[in-house]
């Protein structure tokens, strides 16, 4: 921190003499005084900054950034998943959909196996056949998947990384998120 009787420096640049043309101050002042403070101010050495204390000021992140987040480690997770994952059927793919009336779309992530499934009984309904609620069979499958995820965390150990920053991340979205929506009902 500079001394008591130190003269601490601030550079404008281009911004003053613009905001001081703007204002209506007559250019050849503006150049003097310039021309004075570069004279009169100049430092023995250009090492003086050093001497100054920088302070830095963290604005709070929006619940959208934090969101942002949360789907970028989501997607590297899913996708160190799906590289590791020998069967494609298990791989997680993550998409925007625009629910049935709704014009939000929402983001949507899913093994392929339950796009193959509803598929599977849309075509057989549609075809005339009898329906064939494909839910038992996702539950079947779900329990696999989990099973494949706990077998993969424990062997990979970037895995299991990727599924820690992403729980991370994610509680700390819903802490926030919790935070900001206490006691009422807009976003601060």
């Amino acid at each position: 921190m500079p001394g008591a009787g130190s003269k601490v420096r601030v550079r404008f640049g281009g911004v003053l003499v613009a905001l001081l043309v703007a204002l209506g101050y007559p250019m050849d002042r503006v150049a003097l005084a310039q021309g004075e403070e570069a004279t009169a101010e100049a430092p023995a050495e250009d090492a003086g900054y050093a001497d100054l204390e920088e302070i830095v000021v963290t604005a709070p992140r929006t619940l959208r950034s934090l969101r942002a987040e949360i789907d970028e480690v989501q997607d590297r997770a899913f996708a160190l998943f799906n590289e590791l994952n020998v069967d494609n059927d298990y791989d997680i793919v993550c998409r925007r959909e625009t629910p049935t009336g709704s014009h939000i779309p929402v983001r949507v992530c899913r093994p392929r196996y339950v796009d193959r499934l509803e598929a599977e009984a849309a075509q057989d309904f549609l075809a005339g056949d009898a329906y064939f609620d494909p839910g038992g069979d996702i539950l079947y499958h779900e329990d696999i998947l989990r099973q494949k995820i706990a077998r993969m965390a424990e062997e990979d150990p970037d895995f299991y990384h990727a599924l820690a920053e992403f729980y991370r991340v994610r509680t700390a979205y819903e802490e926030e998120r919790r935070e900001r929506f206490q006691d009422s009902w807009f976003v601060r």
